[in-house]
Parts: C-alpha cells; structure tokens; sequence
C-alpha cells in the first residue's frame, strides 16, 4: 500500500471537512450579523456562492472576502426572494389549514390543488438558490427558473428533497454536525446536485450566466 498515497487522501478529507466548517462559521456569523432576520437570505446565497466557486474548481481565493462581498451584493435581493417566499409559504399553510375542516368535495378537491401546489413550492425552494448564484436574472426570472426546474424535473427534485431530509435526519443523530456544518452540507449538496443541470442549461442561455 502506499502510505503517501493513503496520508494525501486523509489530508484532502480534513481540508474539506475545514472547508466547510468555516463556511458553516461563516454562514452563522454574516445571519447573526444582520439580526437573522435581515441577515439569513443573503448569508445563504452567499454560502452557495462559494461552493459554486469550488465545486467548478475555483479554489485560490480569499473565502471570507469573497463571502463578503456575495453578502453585499445580493443583501436586497437575497431578501427579496426570502421574504416572497415566506409569504407563499404562509399562504399555501393558511389555506390549507382552512380547507382541511372543510368535508365536502369541493373542499377536497381545493385541498388536494393545494397539496400539489406545495409541492411545487418545496421544489422551488430547492432550486432557488442554486438559480439565484448560477445565472445572472431578473428577480421575478429566478423564481420561474426555480419553477421551470421543479416541475420538468420532478425525480430529481424528489431526490435533492430526500437528500436534505436524510441530511437533516443525520444532524438530529449527531447534534454536533448541526452546529459545525449543517447551513454547508445541505448548500454543498443542493449545489452539486445542480450544477451539471445548470451548466447544460446556461449554454443555452449564454446571456444569462452569472459572474
């Protein structure tokens, strides 16, 4: 066996788990530093940013100035769309809590449209932010990306979906990993999951590729 071999593999395994823990920091430190409220939705966008970088191979780069300035400029944006979507979100709730009392068809057939349209949400907000840090597009454009994307790749989303789930399960089981890497390894998967996609799809958009 070679023991160099093995010692280099074994490194490249502790600078990514460093990688992402910093990220993870980094994450926590810039949503806390706009009161989470207002800090959250650009710190996200912002982590997404960097695995893009490194994901396409990008890796001499200073990370915590890069993050900064992804922060700085999609600050407005970036809670834009999280705030729209919270919106959607509490309206799909409010609904369906409404027409779940109701025990006629036509109350089950309003609910069922609604359940489905939820679905639809939840693959919007997997694809959202791997849209908003992979093109370059106007803020209503991101959401139907996000929609497009949902809806003629359902298996996929379904999967993206199961994978954060399962993520979020492993973090439950070892409380640990949610304070060190949580925010980083569910970006980083959504990431991954999404950019062979999105780099066939910005071919045919070349007008609309980011940075």
């Amino acid at each position: 066996m070679d023991n160099s071999n093995v010692y280099s593999k074994i490194m490249k395994v502790a600078e990514w788990i460093t990688r992402f823990a910093y990220l993870n920091l980094l994450w926590v430190m810039f949503s806390l530093l706009g009161l989470l409220v207002l800090g959250l939705m650009p710190a996200t966008a912002a982590m997404f940013s960097i695995h893009r970088k490194w994901y396409r191979g990008e890796e001499d780069f200073n990370v915590f100035l890069n993050f900064w300035k992804y922060y700085k400029k999609g600050f407005l944006e970036a809670n834009g769309i999280g705030f729209s979507l919270l919106l959607i979100g509490l309206f799909l709730y409010i609904d369906i809590q409404l027409l779940s009392s109701l025990s006629n068809w036509l109350g089950h057939l309003f609910l069922i449209i609604l359940f489905v349209a939820f679905y639809i949400f939840i693959g919007v907000l997997i694809h959202i932010f791997p849209v908003y840090v992979h093109f370059n597009l106007t803020f209503l454009q991101y959401f139907k990306y996000a929609f497009h994307l949902a809806i003629c790749q359902p298996i996929k989303t379904l999967l993206m979906g199961i994978g954060v789930i399962l993520l979020v399960l492993l973090f439950l089981m070892f409380p640990m990993l949610l304070l060190i890497c949580s925010g980083s390894l569910i970006s980083g998967f959504l990431i991954g999951s999404t950019l062979t996609a999105y780099n066939h799809l910005a071919k045919n958009n070349q007008n609309n590729i980011s940075y």
